[in-house]
């Protein structure tokens, strides 16, 4: 990404994985209306898409503190559910499930990642997470800023791995058949219905190969040479096998990701649009782009809030100053307007 964006990955230090942010303290409780997560979930209750590279790169990562991860994958192997030339994918029930039940992200226990490893909450596919994984925070150092640069992020390296997993299934070459159940014709009619074998996977040898062609029964080489290829890949490379679509994601994750490493703050300002819960001191939690990334204003900075009404930021300041000898000082505006409290007058709010 580096050689994609032109510079380094903005930290999130806000969005702590191993002291989870999204759990109560210990001896806590969800006070101040604020959003948590199970502490026995965290933000885990997502399957994730494994593309073929990435299982083969599990599978050859044989050192001692990758042991039980890489056993999460055979496990996904083991039971052949949704495995094929691609990857390990989401199975159909898992992904029915997650759109269909409300309120179940990161607090479910059943919904919970095969890869994650109770034993303090550790990830068992961290050196080889795929994109979703890689790009979703609970909480931003920017706001609203950044989470759109993650976004845009997680778009561009989503076209990505896809096409580069598609990209291998060409060069090994499982076959004909096989294509076509990648990549079903226009007559082929689309069906919610569920079958045993998505509730269980394959039961015979003949469903156990289907999915495979030539290179039935010769799985784990078929990982591990999808992993040894990519490996020799540049984003130039990448770039290439995803045309257009992935150059258009490039571009627009540029400008995301320019704006988040930028700290202008518009000419002028008024205020947005946010949830407000007052608390006991005079202040309010005041909930805008996210529902896990609240922020905390005192009583004096939401008063300060009125001078906002569209005038030049500098005029907005002093008037704070002057009247309620309140001094604002340009971070606490920057944040303010990172977190959409703030916004530029007429200006919509990003998708």
């Amino acid at each position: 990404m580096r050689e994609a964006l032109g510079g380094p990955m903005p930290l999130e230090r806000r969005a702590t994985c191993a002291d989870c942010a999204m759990c109560p303290a210990s001896g806590g409780d969800a006070s101040d209306d604020a959003v948590f997560f199970d502490p026995a979930t965290a933000c885990c209750t997502y399957m994730p898409t494994l593309w073929n590279f990435q299982v083969g790169a599990l599978l050859a990562d044989d050192s001692p503190e990758a042991a039980e991860g890489r056993r999460t994958v055979e496990a996904r192997l083991a039971a052949g559910l949704a495995v094929g030339t691609l990857g390990c994918l989401p199975t159909p029930l898992y992904e029915l499930a997650y759109r269909r039940i409300e309120g179940a992200f990161g607090r479910v226990p059943s919904m919970r990642c095969p890869h994650y490893l109770p034993d303090g909450g550790r990830c068992g596919v961290w050196r080889a997470r795929e994109s979703t994984c890689a790009t979703w925070f609970c909480k931003h150092e920017r706001g609203e800023v950044g989470k759109l640069f993650w976004e845009r992020l997680h778009q561009l390296l989503r076209a990505a791995e896809r096409a580069v997993a598609e990209w291998v299934v060409l060069e090994l070459d499982p076959g004909d058949e096989v294509l076509a159940s990648l990549h079903p014709g226009p007559g082929a009619v689309a069906t919610s219905v569920l079958t045993p074998a998505d509730f269980e996977g394959p039961r015979t040898p003949t469903e156990r190969a289907q999915p495979w062609g030539r290179w039935a029964g010769r799985e784990r080489d078929f990982f591990a040479e999808a992993h040894a290829r990519v490996t020799r890949l540049r984003w130039r490379d990448v770039r290439r096998l995803g045309g257009v679509e992935l150059q258009a994601l490039e571009r627009l994750a540029r400008v995301a990701y320019e704006r988040v490493r930028s700290s202008r703050l518009p000419a002028r300002l008024t205020v947005g649009s946010f949830d407000f819960t007052p608390l006991p001191d005079g202040g309010a939690l005041v909930t805008s782009y996210i529902a896990t990334d609240p922020l905390r204003l005192s009583p004096m900075v939401l008063a300060a809030l009125r001078f906002f009404d569209g005038r030049p930021v500098a005029r907005a300041r002093a008037a704070s100053e002057a009247e309620d000898g309140v001094s604002l000082d340009s971070a606490l505006v920057r944040r303010l307007a990172d977190f959409g409290i703030l916004v530029a007058p007429e200006t919509p709010p990003i998708a």
